[in-house]
């Protein structure tokens, strides 16, 4: 489950990664395979919709 998949990046990388699910995918949408949660559940039914390639790493 979750515990896997975070022992498997370290905290710092998962961490990394919830925040952008947490941008890119607040509902969880992508959630097959190597799942990371985003943590908190979208209040506001918008889907956030990436303008350049840029946006990924913030």
């Amino acid at each position: 489950g979750d515990d896997l998949v975070r022992q498997a990046f370290g905290a710092e990388i998962y961490a990394r990664l919830q925040k952008i699910k947490r941008k890119y995918d607040p509902t969880n949408l992508f959630r097959m395979n190597q799942n990371i949660d985003p943590g908190t559940v979208a209040t506001s039914g918008k889907i956030p919709i990436p303008q350049s390639v840029d946006d990924f790493s913030r």
